[in-house]
C-alpha cells in the first residue's frame, strides 16, 4: 500500500513538473510578441523646403532616416498646376504623384527629385502610403512631414505684369461710368452663379469620400500591434488555466498524505 502511494505521488510530481515547464514556456512565448511590437524601430521621412523662379528647374530632396534602415516606399504628391515632374523618382509622366522606392544599407536613404516651376504660387508637398523596413525586412513605424515650394515670377514677367496693370487701370477709368450702371445686376448674377457652382462642384462632392477613404486606411503596424495583444491575452488565459490545474493537483497531493485511502 505504501509503495503504491509513493508511486502515485511520484507520478503526480512528474505531472506538476511538466505543467510548470509548460507554463514557463507559454509565458515566454506570450512575452515575445508584445516586446517585438513595442520595440519596433522607427523611421521618418522629411521633404526639403524650396523656392524657385517660374520657368526654371529646381531640386526637392526627400530623406528617409532611421536606425538600421533597409528600404523605404512612399508616394509624393505635388500640385501639377504649379510644377511638373522631371526625374529622380520611380515614376514616369506628370500626374501629380511621384513614386519613391529605394533600398539602403542601414543608413539614411535620399531621393533627389527634379521639378520644373510653371508659374508663381505656393504649394505643399505631401507624403502618402509611407512604409519602411529594417535590414532584416521587418516593418518599422514610419512617420512623414510635409514640405513646401514657393515659386516667384521671373523679372521679365514682373515688368510685363506691371505694364499690363497700368493699361488695365486706364481702361477701368475710361469705362467706369458704364460699369457702375451694370454693377448691381452683375452682383446678383454672380451670387446666383456661385450658389449653383457650389452645388455642382465635384470637388465638394468628393471631399467626404476622400475623408472616408482616409479614415478607412489602417496602419499595418497598428494591425500587427492588435494581433500581438490578442495573442498575449489568449496565451495569458491558458497560462492561468494551467496554474489553476497545478494548484488543484498540489492540494490533492497534500490531502493524499493525510488520507492515503483517497487514491
Amino acid at each position: 500500500m505504501i509503495t503504491t502511494i509513493e508511486n502515485r505521488n511520484s507520478g503526480v510530481r512528474r505531472v506538476v513538473i511538466l505543467a510548470a515547464s509548460v507554463l514557463v514556456l507559454m509565458v515566454m512565448l506570450a512575452m515575445l510578441k508584445p516586446v517585438s511590437v513595442s520595440a519596433a524601430e522607427k523611421a521618418s521621412i522629411k521633404i526639403s523646403t524650396q523656392s524657385a523662379v517660374a520657368g526654371e528647374e529646381m531640386q526637392v530632396t526627400v530623406i528617409a532616416a532611421g536606425d538600421n534602415l533597409g528600404r523605404v516606399e512612399a508616394m509624393l504628391k505635388y500640385d501639377k498646376s504649379l510644377m511638373s515632374y522631371v526625374s529622380g523618382g520611380q515614376s514616369e509622366g506628370d500626374n501629380g504623384t511621384v513614386q519613391l522606392k529605394k533600398s539602403g544599407t542601414g543608413n539614411d536613404i535620399e531621393f533627389k527629385l527634379i521639378f520644373k516651376a510653371k508659374k508663381a504660387g505656393e504649394t505643399d508637398l505631401k507624403i502618402s502610403g509611407a512604409h519602411a523596413y529594417d535590414m532584416d525586412d521587418r516593418a518599422m513605424k514610419c512617420s512623414a512631414s510635409e514640405g513646401s515650394v514657393t515659386i516667384s515670377e521671373s523679372a521679365g514677367s514682373e515688368e510685363g505684369a506691371q505694364n499690363g496693370e497700368a493699361t488695365k487701370q486706364d481702361d477701368e477709368a475710361s469705362g467706369n461710368s458704364g460699369s457702375e450702371k451694370a454693377s448691381g445686376k452683375n452682383a446678383d448674377d454672380e451670387e446666383i452663379a456661385d450658389e449653383n457652382d457650389q452645388g455642382n462642384d465635384p470637388e465638394v462632392a468628393e471631399q467626404p469620400a476622400d475623408d472616408q477613404a482616409g479614415q478607412g486606411e489602417k496602419d499595418p503596424e497598428t494591425k500587427g500591434s492588435n494581433n500581438g495583444m490578442m495573442l498575449f491575452i489568449v496565451v495569458a488565459a491558458v497560462a492561468v488555466l494551467v496554474i489553476l490545474v497545478t494548484v488543484i493537483i498540489i492540494m490533492r497531493m497534500k490531502k493524499n498524505k493525510n488520507d492515503p485511502d483517497m487514491w
